[in-house]
């Protein structure tokens, strides 16, 4: 039998992880529009930044009507962890902490279709309408959305054309008022990309780095790549690699781990990988998983459904050493979780946590 090469997916991990800071974000509109919603804004661009109890953006965006006047209003969940799963309007409007008011943006819309725009949300401080809520009250944690409106063409009445630019219905009554674009900020971002080491989950040594170890994930279409290395396993023992995946890790309490074990989306699976490690403790990996593929046992959950946002948790468990001299238990060692367990006893020994949310 070739026992090259198969990988799992992690089971129980509890691990406390510090917090990640994203890399620069390129933060773009989408179209709320009913012909094209949630496409990307080409040339669009939001740049978001906290400071001392308020909140500093600046931005620029086409594709609307020129001659036409906007507002920009910000719906602003001020306690995150009251929404359910990711904020959206959809399902958390009704948030005792959210609330929507204009950002002080009033613009016209260029003969190209664009507009640049800076606005300052400042803590107890509207700039003008609040259509519901208390304003901003927590510059250092809201997560702000921004809903570009437009209001037809600006009026020749300077008085008609002020309300166009800081009302919410300001010309509505003579014009057709549309939210056209959106974009969400300072919620936590997707990494596209993560490169983490293993930790031992020896209790005497939990939470420790594996010298010289590392595994790598990168996001594609429909699939999470994985490469890897590690050391410090046991010279001719069997092992699997189990995958713990949130595939909506915004539901998470928190940073995901053991206790969010029911949210919805998460699913335990082998990730493909078994492998016997050489005879200095290392081995070599790697494996894709893929939306809608499983290659084998499944402990709970439907495996991998959304490769764009999914965090995977990485588990490598022992199954004793190889059963060399009888095939049908060495397979089941490097392909089950159970393989090998009754016989000598298993025990998840490395994990990684890959792909967390990071946060802006």
């Amino acid at each position: 039998m070739n026992i090259n090469v198969f990988v799992i997916a992690s089971i129980l991990m509890v691990l406390a992880n510090p917090t990640l800071q994203a890399d620069d974000q390129e933060i773009q509109f989408r179209s709320m529009l009913a012909e094209n919603p949630g496409a990307v804004i080409d040339d669009s661009e939001v740049e978001f930044e906290r400071l001392d109890d308020a909140l500093l953006i600046e931005a620029e965006t086409e594709g609307l009507q020129p001659g036409h006047a906007y507002t920009v209003w910000a719906i602003v969940y001020n306690s995150p962890s009251d929404c359910t799963g990711r904020c959206s309007m959809d399902d958390d409007l009704g948030n005792e902490s959210a609330t929507v008011l204009w950002s002080g943006v009033g613009v016209v819309a260029d003969s190209d279709g664009e507009v640049e725009f800076e606005a300052i949300l400042v803590e107890g401080e509207a700039a003008g309408e609040i259509l519901f809520g208390n304003g901003l009250t927590d510059a250092d944690n809201a997560i702000v959305q921004l809903v570009v409106r437009g209001h037809g063409p600006a009026s020749d009445d300077p008085m008609v054309l002020a309300d166009q630019l800081s009302l919410f219905m300001g010309g509505c009554d003579t014009n057709d008022c549309i939210d056209e674009q959106m974009v969400t900020l300072g919620e936590p971002a997707v990494l596209q990309k993560d490169r983490q080491p293993f930790v031992d989950r020896d209790p005497e040594n939990f939470g420790t780095p594996i010298s010289k170890s590392r595994v790598k994930v990168e996001r594609e279409d429909d699939r999470i790549e994985i490469t890897g290395k590690t050391r410090q396993l046991t010279p001719g023992y069997a092992y699997t690699i189990w995958a713990i995946v949130y595939n909506d890790p915004y539901a998470c309490a928190g940073a995901c781990d053991g206790d969010d074990s029911n949210v919805s989306g998460r699913s335990v699976f082998w990730s493909g990988i078994g492998f016997i490690a050489n005879n200095n403790g290392r081995a070599h990996f790697e494996t894709d998983l893929i939306e809608g593929f499983l290659p084998g046992e499944v402990r709970s959950g439907e495996g991998l459904t959304d490769a764009s946002v999914a965090e995977v948790h990485l588990v490598i468990r022992c199954h004793g050493p190889a059963a060399l001299d009888n095939p049908d238990l060495l397979e089941a060692q490097l392909t089950s979780f159970e393989g090998g367990c009754e016989e000598y006893g298993c025990v998840n020994v490395q994990s990684a946590m890959l792909c967390r949310l990071a946060q802006m």
